[in-house]
């Protein structure tokens, strides 16, 4: 990446930070004219691409922060970037970090008290939920020796 600064927009900016410009009678995501207007291109010549900040800065215009990509690679920056929506940063979790660290803590196979059954009427999920994060296979970002608070 470019050693130059961000360039904040400063104007109106949508929810997630991107600034949004005025472009005819059209809004349009400010980076993208920033890509636009640096290339001499016009805006229906990026129709489908996607204009990728290479400084993770949604607010920045700095053109050389700017490049030209696919769905394919924003999904792969985001993956690389370790952006990606897991836990509780997902919109329809039910349980909270805390939570799955206490089931992991406290589940014991044969247990009356803390059998997955027991413990899914607890946390209201299912009994397959709770097994599957016990054994890993959900909440896999957080490490599985961590300890409950």
């Amino acid at each position: 990446m470019s050693l130059t600064p961000c360039v904040e927009f400063s104007g109106y900016k949508q929810r997630g930070g991107y600034g949004v410009k005025k472009h005819g009678k059209k809004a349009v995501l400010a980076h993208r004219l920033a890509f636009v207007e640096k290339h001499g291109l016009a805006l229906s010549d990026i129709d489908g691409q996607f204009v990728r900040h290479k400084c993770d800065n949604p607010a920045c215009v700095n053109p050389d922060h700017l490049e030209l990509g696919t769905h394919q690679d924003n999904m792969r920056d985001m993956v690389e970037r370790n952006r990606q929506a897991r836990g509780e940063r997902k919109g329809r979790v039910k349980l909270t970090e805390q939570q799955v660290l206490w089931v992991r803590k406290v589940y014991a196979p044969f247990s009356q008290e803390f059998s997955t059954v027991k413990l899914a009427r607890m946390l209201g999920v299912s009994p397959a939920h709770i097994w599957r994060i016990v054994r890993g296979k959900l909440w896999t970002h957080i490490e599985m020796t961590k300890e409950a608070a």
